[in-house]
């Protein structure tokens, strides 16, 4: 099956792109790893499709003070090669972690938080990181924190005549931050079946003062394990994986391996937790 017929345009300027998403009936384009088979199966018939990988100011990628800040239509594989992602760690995991290189190389960051699966590694990452995603439209432009931006599976808050026009990561300010990833999945390059990202800060006492666990496969979104985060605050980094609270999100029933995930994330918590740890170095 192919697409039905559209309008296709590729604009040079962010206000030229607002301009086209205005009119009802449009859709972007960044890497198209996902919209193409969308396309093509016909789940979305658009009357024109946006195509913003020429707009400059959205292919920037930098570190402007303690934020990182990552355009639209930055590709993973060019995020991947940023020297500015040595000081997020827990991102460069992620995105290795993420499907294989030739898609890393099209697919953007922001497309697919956009597309907001509920198994995403990427989706999970963003909200342990505390991210944001700056949202535009011709009247307005707000910011909205990862964790809010996530309603349900494949349901984002981006409304009609909309677009994201950047993701921001906030760097740490702790004395060491351990963070890292962890998955289960049933092979190589596979979705997860359950994943959890980790950032904890710690104080130059080995002291947890602040934990963001994120886990994915458990419900139509990422969800924070706040039972855990709460029990690690002001705990040793040495023993931090036993105060793990081994019933803390429960499963979606949308969700076809929501109960499996539920069983086994108290196992993958405690491996994200400990590895995260062992990274600290005082």
């Amino acid at each position: 099956m192919t697409s039905l017929a559209f309008d296709y345009e590729r604009p040079a300027t962010v206000a030229a792109a607002m301009d086209l998403l205005a009119e009802p009936g449009s859709i972007v384009l960044a890497g198209g790893q996902s919209l193409v088979p969308l396309l093509n199966r016909r789940a979305v018939t658009p009357k024109r499709v946006v195509d913003i990988t020429r707009i400059s100011e959205l292919r920037e990628i930098a570190l402007d003070g303690d934020v990182l800040r990552i355009g639209a239509a930055v590709r993973l594989a060019e995020i991947e090669k940023s020297p500015v992602l040595k000081h997020f760690p827990l991102l460069a995991e992620v995105i290795a972690s993420t499907a294989s290189p030739p898609i890393r190389n099209r697919a953007t960051l922001v497309g697919n938080l956009v597309r907001a699966n509920a198994m995403s590694e990427l989706t999970v990452a963003c909200v342990a990181l505390d991210a944001s995603l700056v949202i535009g439209s011709q009247t307005a432009t707000r910011s909205v924190p990862a964790g809010a931006f996530f309603l349900g599976h494949h349901a984002s808050a981006v409304g009609a005549g909309e677009i994201v026009l950047r993701v921001e990561l906030p760097r740490s300010s702790a004395a060491f931050v351990g963070s890292t990833f962890s998955e289960i999945s049933n092979r190589a390059g596979a979705p997860p079946i359950v994943c959890v990202a980790v950032c904890l800060d710690v104080d130059r006492g080995c002291l947890i003062t602040a934990a963001r666990i994120v886990a994915g496969g458990i419900a139509a979104r990422p969800m924070r394990c706040l039972k855990t985060e709460a029990a690690l605050v002001g705990k040793p980094c040495a023993d931090a994986a036993q105060y793990v609270v081994a019933e803390d999100i429960p499963p979606a029933a949308e969700l076809h391996n929501a109960s499996y995930a539920a069983d086994v994330l108290p196992v993958v918590i405690k491996r994200a937790v400990t590895r995260a740890c062992a990274g600290i170095k005082p």
